[in-house]
């Protein structure tokens, strides 16, 4: 995005609108895998799961009513997402960690499983 502001007004539109519009978050424990030694570029790699709170609203952002939740009773929804770190090697960057992936796990096993294909 070529600004702050576009990608706010089309992250709000995709999987990452309950990380912008959270209410809370709780962040899981972390994974690290060190870096190769002999590796001049590749640093340390990171993964860290961050479970994002939102409220369930009692209408989509479409504005139709949700079915099984209540105007008065709105419940808490927690999605999960990934974050995948690496922490850079060469200057200007050197010993600062990136962010070099962000994944909603929410729908990430939606497809996993059966697909119907003929084994043997």
């Amino acid at each position: 995005a070529k600004s702050v502001d576009r990608f706010v007004q089309y992250a709000e539109l995709s999987l990452l609108a309950p990380l912008l519009n959270s209410d809370n978050w709780q962040a899981q424990p972390s994974t690290l895998i060190p870096a190769p030694p002999d590796s001049p570029t590749r640093g340390d790699l990171s993964t860290q799961v961050v479970l994002v709170k939102n409220k369930i609203e009692f209408r989509y952002r479409s504005g139709l009513e949700r079915s099984g939740v209540s105007a008065e009773e709105e419940e808490d929804e927690m999605t999960p997402f990934r974050f995948t770190l690496e922490r850079q090697r060469r200057p200007p960057l050197a010993g600062t960690w990136l962010v070099t992936e962000l994944l909603c796990l929410r729908d990430e096993f939606i497809f996993n499983g059966d697909t119907g294909a003929v084994q043997g």
